[in-house]
């Protein structure tokens, strides 16, 4: 995780970033999911109305398992595009 969750390549642990970033209105939402006997691939939307940080606009998690049990996990932030740009400058609609 990079930016304020970590250093390029290093290692943080999930549960304090995921604390913060609740207590900092992020929120995920399900996009895809492609899942196999020891790897998951889920793709989220990322949205943080009034979020004092910018957030990218989707970020992707691997997780790697072996035995049942979760043994990587890796959150990797893909680049936004134009379009992912606009929507997120775009006001939110009721």
């Amino acid at each position: 995780m990079t930016g304020q969750l970590g250093r390029p390549g290093g290692h943080v642990h999930p549960v304090p970033v995921m604390r913060r970033t609740l207590e900092a209105d992020v929120r995920q939402h399900l996009r895809h999911v492609v899942a196999g006997r020891d790897l998951a691939i889920w793709e989220m939307d990322v949205t943080h109305p009034g979020a004092v940080h910018v957030c990218p606009p989707s970020i992707v998690w691997l997780i790697s398992r072996r035995d049942g049990r979760v043994r990587k996990l890796r959150v990797v932030f893909p680049p936004a595009t134009a379009l992912d740009v606009l929507r997120a400058a775009a006001p939110a609609q009721s």
